[in-house]
């Protein structure tokens, strides 16, 4: 038996059944009769206007079509993304404003979804090319990116590679002072003084559960002082500071294991260390260049609402606030210290790691089987005056942050009710 999926979509109806239970499957009548208003197609290399199968729009084409024709829905609108990947050069952005309209109305869904037989990926990565060997005693290449590329995430074939890191330290090695560290006067880290671009050096340090990492102000000699605000805002909480160093990453001197990276943003030049085997004339490899792929947003006067995104593949986004002087100074459950924060000020100095996949001030907004991976900050994140959205049946996996993430600390006691998140629906999604 075949159950047809755009008969399942009006008024956001999920049915699950396994084969064993199709005999007591049954599809109510207002799903059985959903209407599809108009069929458009979209594909990596699509261009134009007509958005047809034979001649398909790009996505951001297709986003434009269906803007000329939600006005006053009669059934849904299904925009089918053909196979390949849609390499973004900005932020997907749908949006419900006084000018701008890209909600489904009148009860009925704009539906992005996979074609038949598709795997379309949304991509923000950049994929690099023209490597050299740059050492070949060490067996490292280099390409030239230029000094605008930004990124904290590098993928080789699809696998993530790791930024050049030390090796972890025991708890004595480094000593906390004032300002930062002083650093051993022996071994691997004992001649910090005279690494190159050190401004970019990061140190990392595990504490409880907390995990910092605050980028280098300066070194002399054996002294290293961290960079502000994110070494004072990770004193802030006494019960778990950062006081002990688990390693140090981001330096050219660093870049000694197999499968490990290092970009220069200074030359611009972004260096590989092959893992046996790669042969890097045919390798992939992609960083993500993007922080938001996909941002869904509307007012509370004009919310966003009734949007679907099946079968999509959401990758390769970075985040690169942790590359700034605010770093990563943990509070909890990826809420760091901002500013010249202060313990108890919830309302102003607490950041939340952001979503690469993000909502605000949406309504029936249904993501179903998609895939979220390769991502640098969070996953999907329900924001400022969500209600009533869904994410059922996905994939979450290689992901920096959380999966899914509902709410900000800002967001408690509103003078608007709303702006209250509620009624949001997260339920049998894979997570690893």
């Amino acid at each position: 038996m075949a159950v047809n999926r755009s008969a399942l979509r009006r008024g956001g109806t999920l049915v699950v059944a396994s084969l064993v239970a199709l005999a007591n499957f049954a599809v109510s009548p207002e799903a059985a009769t959903a209407a599809v208003q108009y069929t458009l197609f979209a594909s990596p290399s699509g261009a134009g206007a007509a958005c047809t199968q034979a001649s398909p729009c790009s996505l951001f084409g297709a986003r434009d079509k269906v803007r000329t024709l939600n006005s006053n829905m009669t059934g849904d609108i299904v925009v089918n993304l053909l196979d390949g990947t849609y390499q973004l050069g900005a932020t997907f952005e749908l949006v419900e404003s006084s000018t701008i309209h890209d909600s489904g109305t009148n009860g009925f869904s704009v539906v992005y979804q996979a074609a038949a037989g598709a795997k379309p990926i949304l991509s923000g990565g950049q994929t690099i090319s023209g490597w050299s060997q740059y050492d070949s005693a060490n067996n490292i290449f280099r390409a030239n990116v230029g000094t605008s590329l930004d990124t904290r995430q590098l993928y080789v074939d699809g696998t993530r590679a790791v930024r050049a890191r030390g090796d972890a330290v025991s708890a004595s090695l480094f000593t906390k002072t004032a300002t930062g560290f002083t650093a051993p006067s022996s071994g691997p880290y004992s001649g910090m003084s005279t690494w190159g671009n050190q401004a970019n050096i990061e140190v990392v340090g595990a504490k409880q559960w907390k995990l910092f990492r605050c980028l280098v102000g300066s070194i002399a000699g054996v002294s290293i002082a961290m960079a502000n605000p994110c070494w004072n805002n990770s004193q802030l909480h006494s019960a778990a500071p950062f006081d002990t160093v688990s390693w140090v990453e981001n330096a050219f001197e660093l870049l000694d294991t197999e499968g490990e990276w290092y970009l220069n943003r200074a030359t611009g030049y972004l260096y590989y260390k092959p893992v046996t085997g790669q042969d890097m004339s045919s390798v992939q490899v992609v960083v993500p260049v993007l922080q938001t792929l996909l941002s869904v947003t509307g007012t509370l006067d004009t919310p966003i609402q009734s949007i679907q995104f099946e079968g999509i593949t959401f990758s390769h986004a970075t985040w690169l606030r942790p590359n700034s002087a605010e770093g990563y100074a943990a509070l909890q459950s990826g809420f760091l210290f901002q500013g010249n924060a202060v313990i108890g000020d919830i309302s102003t100095n607490l950041y939340k790691t952001p979503a690469n996949v993000v909502l605000r001030a949406a309504k029936s907004i249904t993501f179903e089987r998609n895939t979220f991976e390769r991502l640098g900050g969070v996953g999907l994140g329900f924001e400022f005056g969500s209600q009533g959205n869904r994410a059922i049946g996905n994939v979450f996996r290689d992901i920096s942050g959380s999966g899914v993430t509902i709410g900000h600390t800002n967001d408690h006691h509103p003078g608007d009710s709303r702006s209250i998140l509620k009624d949001n629906t997260v339920a049998n999604n894979y997570i690893t």
